[in-house]
């Protein structure tokens, strides 16, 4: 859309007894919007110092309009509210001095509006966004009204989701208003901002008895949306195995904590757990612990402190949950070579009689 500006602000009217008015308009002879939707002319003599008294009569632009007259002074005003093509006539006395034609014009037209939106709904991943109010319209002034507040705020406005209201689907309307500066005309456009904030709900017990060797936390969790995962965390010596499910197995007790992620939104949640120690385990027994030095280590660890029984072995376990070595036990101290495996971690089980006596989470690097 093109805009029509009109500079010409000045008519000068001359006859020939050299008598001059001038035709001014602060608005450019052109109705507007707001506190410009009247347009003020003034006419006056050239000089204003002039002692003759001049009159004049206005027609407007229908032969149906009424005709306003009135005496020229510095203080008249001729105000016009409508458009058109008018008639005005300068007298003095009973004597015609000069009649012209001029026009009214209208320019209401609101600037053009844009906005730049990167986002519009909000979720963990991106908790704000920052949209900015655009025109190609010159000379506009750019403002933003919020349903959540009251006022105006600055181009642009930063939106941050409502985390005090986490289940609310929407976080707030914005209405962007551009206004033309010189014609006052504004042009507004209302958009709504959303969110997906609400976290995941975890169903746990917060306390485990383990009676047996190994024991299953089972969880459940309901996020607003299908895809969530689960990570579990674990004491260092515990063996375990559905560590991204909702059930752990582990055999050993301590501090559990399960965290769930809504995928679609990035939000979290997390659950504590605490696991009583498992029956079989060293600390149920009256053997001292055995002892691994160093860990993490380049793959060579040393094992002492054991206590040599019958039908004793060190199981070592990787990451996968998979058995990769077994070490009949005759010695106080035995060496564990894992030079030729994947830097990780691993997994040893001391038993003795198949029963498991103690477990420790090795760190190969």
């Amino acid at each position: 859309m093109k805009k029509i500006l009109f500079f010409i602000c000045l008519f000068v009217i001359k006859q020939s007894n050299s008598q001059t008015f001038s035709l001014t308009s602060p608005q450019s002879f052109t109705i507007g919007c707001s506190s410009k939707s009247v347009c003020n002319v003034y006419v006056m003599p050239i000089p204003t110092s002039t002692s003759t008294v001049f009159n004049y009569s206005l027609a407007g632009p229908s032969p149906s309009s009424s005709i306003v007259s009135g005496t020229i002074t510095p203080q008249t005003a001729l105000i016009f509210n409508a458009p058109g093509t008018y008639s005005l006539k300068l007298n003095s006395g009973t004597i015609t001095i000069n009649q012209i034609q001029f026009s009214i014009l209208q320019h209401t037209l609101g600037p053009s509006i844009g906005a730049i939106t990167p986002k519009q709904l909000l979720d963990c991943y991106t908790p704000s966004v920052s949209i900015s109010g655009v025109s190609e319209s010159p000379t506009t002034s750019v403002a933003w009204l919020s349903s959540q507040g009251t006022g105006t705020f600055s181009n642009p406005i930063q939106i941050n989701s409502n985390t005090t209201a986490p289940n609310n689907t929407l976080t707030g309307t914005y209405t962007l208003v551009i206004t033309d500066l010189d014609n006052l005309c504004k042009s507004t456009s209302v958009i709504p901002i959303y969110q997906d904030i609400a976290t995941p709900t975890i169903t746990i017990p917060s306390i485990f008895n383990c009676p047996n060797p190994t024991i299953t936390l089972n969880a459940s969790a309901i996020a607003s949306n299908t895809i969530i995962q689960y990570f579990w965390s674990s004491p260092l010596n515990a063996i375990i195995s559905g560590s991204n499910t909702a059930s752990l197995t582990t055999n050993t007790g301590g501090s559990y904590s399960l965290t769930v992620k809504d995928v679609i939104n990035g939000c979290k949640s997390t659950a504590q757990v605490s696991v009583s120690s498992c029956t079989g385990l060293m600390e149920s027994r009256n053997l001292e612990p055995i002892r691994v030095s160093p860990n993490p280590s380049n793959g060579k660890f040393q094992i002492s402190n054991i206590v040599v029984q019958a039908n004793s072995v060190i199981e070592v376990y990787n990451s996968l949950g998979s058995l990769i070595s077994v070490k009949q036990i005759t010695n106080r101290e035995e060496l564990l070579d894992l030079q030729q495996e994947v830097e990780g971690f691993y997994y040893l089980t001391y038993k003795v009689n198949n029963k498991t006596i103690q477990n420790l989470k090795l760190l190969k690097n």
